[in-house]
């Protein structure tokens, strides 16, 4: 084989390319299109280059250099989540608060957090300043939070943004108390550029050593930073009115600052998963982790109202011993009894007492122990009580039916049924829940054209060690167990059911079909999909 000698730095070249994979190497003679030999033929076309460009950070010349190409986005409205923008150029990868619903880009609200789930400090979200931290009298900030039980703090969240690229860190501090001021510190953690590498201002959470909090103790969170120049420095979002925030410029002498940090500080992170549901108008969790019994949470509550006769501003509950105002900015709204014929039976909650709500617009109808109420719109959520709601196992599935909710906790638990209900004799209202007789792992409900609405359950594992589904006919609570239709055959091969036919509200032309299919094998699966029925 004759030997390749090609580069523009050798001499005596036999060809004019090569290409190698590093073993065989091959030559290419150009020539034109008689044969004859003719490198005058290879030349280079320059690429045509776009007038309009726009970018972030520091441009450079090469940036549309192959295989980098424009892209025009003038629509933000698909909105965030999108890691290759060549998929869908209205999108993009993330915006941290910036809204984008409306083709474009505007300034989102803060986040709100809600309450009672998890245990948590927080003294946040306000109207924002920003305080830079610099040597001086503010260079030590310190907000202090009374725990309320016997806790372990495993998160501090704050309000951060950078300025420039400072080089000191920003330090973050958990401190016990000491007459007033910061006392030793119980934990540590620093902020870096590389760990908020923009400018954009973020709600950082910072994961810390867990820290033991004992009920009734006073804790601060004491933030700080040495200022690194006049353009590279540290900034926290603070409130502009003066609240539990001590400032220092020694870390020694502490005194009331006119401002007050941001902050949140919630017990350790576990992981658990969530299943909401609505009931009543009220939007209900199911928080459960791994091991122990699930938890149910309520959004806002449900009672049954006293006589307000003469004071059509307030709905009276005497039953309740609420905090004063934690219903303020909350609405309320009449769902059963007397008042249920408002022209309308929503009003904001302006204030609140331990038994009265004190509501913007007053009522037309003076209310009593009949009128049945909701409280809504709140970031407040309220454990209901374990004895109350009786689920011992992880809650695979609920369904809300005929003002009853079922819970399925799997194949080896049956399911629990709950609702609201006032009682006949006394008039209070309460929560009622019993356990059924069949065990589920999937729920879903169906209103067939002649048996009417069906609730419907799935079982991976059934009482024969099969998978299968079952129907039964919605009932009203009568305090006895539901029965559901048997369906025990054991699944040996793919099939296909052509499904039942349902319709869907009070309109018949609107007929639909629930498909089942099961596929058997080593992991056997169930899959129940709603399609347009053939008829």
């Amino acid at each position: 084989m004759n030997k390749v000698i090609c580069g523009s730095d050798l001499s005596n070249n036999t060809h004019h390319v090569s290409l190698t994979d590093g073993i065989r190497t091959l030559g290419f003679v150009v020539a034109d299109s008689r044969g004859n030999c003719s490198p005058l033929n290879m030349h280079r076309t320059p690429l045509q280059t776009t007038a309009i460009k726009t970018v972030t950070g520091t441009q450079k010349y090469g940036d549309f250099n192959p295989p980098w190409c424009p892209v025009a986005q003038d629509s933000w409205e698909g909105g965030r989540g999108l890691e290759d923008h060549s998929d869908d150029s209205t999108r993009f990868y993330d915006s941290y608060r910036a809204q984008t619903a409306f083709e474009e880009i505007y300034n989102a609200p803060m986040e709100f957090y809600g309450t009672g789930i998890r245990d948590a400090y927080t003294n946040y979200p306000g109207s924002v300043s920003w305080l830079r931290l610099k040597d001086g009298a503010t260079k030590y900030v310190a907000a202090s939070f009374t725990c309320t039980a016997n806790d372990s703090l495993g998160q501090v969240y704050l309000l951060v943004r950078r300025r420039g690229t400072p080089e000191n860190a920003l330090t973050i501090e958990v401190c016990s108390n000491n007459a007033g001021v910061p006392g030793t510190v119980l934990t540590t953690k620093t902020i870096t550029t590389s760990t908020i590498t923009d400018i954009v201002s973020r709600f950082i959470k910072v994961t810390i050593t867990d820290v033991s909090l004992t009920s009734g103790a006073v804790y601060w969170i004491k933030v700080y930073s040495t200022e690194s120049t006049d353009n590279d420095y540290w900034q926290v979002g603070i409130n502009a009115t003066a609240g539990t925030t001590y400032q220092s410029a020694d870390n020694i002498i502490y005194t009331n600052s006119t401002f007050d940090l941001y902050y949140r500080a919630t017990d350790a992170e576990v992981g658990y998963d969530a299943k909401f549901f609505t009931y009543r108008g009220l939007k209900f969790v199911i928080s459960q982790t791994g091991a122990g019994a699930p938890r149910l949470f309520i959004n806002g509550t449900i009672g049954v109202a006293d006589a307000n006769t003469g004071a059509l501003s307030t709905l009276v509950d005497g039953d309740k011993t609420w905090t004063t105002n934690q219903w303020a900015g909350a609405k309320v709204g009449i769902i059963a009894g007397t008042g249920l014929e408002e022209a309308s039976v929503y009003r904001n909650i302006v204030s609140n007492t331990g038994t009265v709500l004190t509501v913007d617009i007053p009522w037309t109808i003076t209310q009593d122990t009949t009128t049945q109420y909701i409280i809504f719109n709140t970031d407040i959520w309220t454990l209901i009580p374990a004895e109350t709601h009786g689920l011992t196992a992880r809650v695979t599935d609920v369904c809300v039916i005929n003002d009853i909710v079922y819970f399925a906790q799997g194949d080896s638990v049956v399911m629990r049924s709950m609702r609201w209900a006032v009682n006949s004799e006394t008039g209070a209202g309460g929560w009622v829940c019993e356990n059924e007789t069949e065990k589920a792992t999937y729920l879903c409900t169906l209103r067939h054209l002649e048996r009417g609405l069906e609730l419907w359950k799935a079982n991976n594992v059934d009482k024969n060690g099969a998978i299968s589904v079952s129907r039964a006919t919605v009932i009203d609570w009568l305090g006895a167990s539901i029965t559901l239709l048997d369906q025990t055959s054991a699944v040996t091969e793919e099939t296909y059911s052509a499904g039942v036919d349902f319709s869907q509200g009070d309109d018949a032309y609107l007929e639909y079909k629930m498909v089942i299919t099961t596929v058997s094998g080593t992991n056997p699966k169930l899959y129940v999909t709603i399609q347009e029925s053939d008829d």
